[in-house]
Order: C-alpha cells, then sequence, then structure tokens
C-alpha cells in the first residue's frame, strides 16, 4: 500500500474542524473489504485488549458514516459523510451495509477501481451469496 494514498485518504475523511475517529475509517475500510452486516464488523474491530467494540459503539460507527445525526450532551451532532447505505439484508437478521455511491468514490480515488461485487481484499462477509450493489 502506498502511504501517500493512506495519507490522502485520511485526509478526505476530515471533515473541516472535526477529526474523524480513526475507528470510522477502519469501519469504512472493513466494509469496502466486504464485511456487510453489524454483527461481523463488531467482530472484526478489536479493542486494545483485543475485544470486540461494544454494539452501542459499532452504531455509532454506522450512524456517522451514514450521515446520520447523533444526540450528545444535549444537542443534535451532525455527521458531515454519506458513505455507507444500509438495507434490510437479504441472508440474515438487520442491516446490510454498503458503500454509498460517494463511498465507493472515496474508496476508488485512493485504492483504485472499487466494483461493489469485487470488494477490496479478501471477502469478509459471512453471506452465502454474493450481495448486489444498491444501485442495481
Amino acid at each position: 500500500m502506498n502511504t501517500t494514498n493512506l495519507a490522502g485518504f485520511l485526509g478526505a475523511l476530515r471533515q473541516k474542524n472535526r477529526a474523524v475517529p480513526i475507528n470510522a475509517a477502519e469501519a469504512l475500510l472493513l466494509i469496502a473489504s466486504g464485511i456487510d452486516n453489524i454483527p461481523d464488523l463488531q467482530r472484526a474491530m478489536r479493542d486494545a485488549d483485543g475485544n470486540a467494540l461494544p454494539p452501542a459503539t459499532i452504531s455509532r460507527l454506522i450512524s456517522l458514516l451514514r450521515g446520520r445525526a447523533r444526540y450528545s450532551q444535549g444537542a443534535w451532532v451532525e455527521s458531515p459523510y454519506s458513505l455507507l447505505d444500509v438495507r434490510p439484508h437479504p441472508h440474515r437478521r438487520g442491516l446490510q451495509l454498503q458503500l454509498s455511491e460517494a463511498g465507493e468514490q472515496l474508496i476508488r480515488n485512493y485504492f483504485g477501481q472499487y466494483d461493489c461485487t469485487k470488494p477490496l481484499g479478501v471477502q469478509l462477509s459471512t453471506c452465502d451469496e454474493k450481495s448486489q450493489c444498491l444501485s442495481a
């Protein structure tokens, strides 16, 4: 991996006057790599002690990457992103996570051609069948 590409990717995630959590970048890259559901994402993301991240943390990351506002300390905090789309998962309970058009473009800009039917790296999803693109 080219470190300049990685630095550019992280810079693109950074928004004016807003720090991006490193675990948001990690989640986005794991989803681009093929993880398409919250339980698998939770198992893939570990804390410093090697424990799976709590479901609330994963939900906050998904909301941030989807562009949903969150309530914090008595005020709504808007998300500057719209990098993920969700829909009911076709093979499991819960939601299916996929890159939005903006998310695909971000990955394409820094990591080369991205095809939602051929995620980056190894397919990590537990789905038995290949999911279809949300835009299809």
